[in-house]
């Protein structure tokens, strides 16, 4: 799942943490992995968001689950 806002204080994105609160309750939780991209108006190229799709593809042991990152971001 991917947002292009960051929710302070809370646990990743908006909508990520919508999502997850939604599913909370079900017995078989989806594994949810949340980017958190362009902020501050940054473009986002289709590169990055296959990029973002490999990498939780290839995250066959699970280590990403209910967790975010940010992408594309300066440090």
């Amino acid at each position: 799942m991917t947002d292009r806002a960051i929710s302070f204080g809370g646990p990743g994105g908006p909508v990520f943490s919508e999502i997850k609160s939604a599913m909370y309750a079900e017995a078989q939780r989806p594994l949810i992995y949340n980017y958190i991209y362009g902020l501050g108006g940054r473009d986002v190229p289709v590169g990055d968001f296959v990029g973002m799709f490999e990498k939780v593809m290839g995250d066959t042991a699970n280590k990403l689950a209910d967790t975010y990152e940010f992408w594309g971001v300066r440090e």
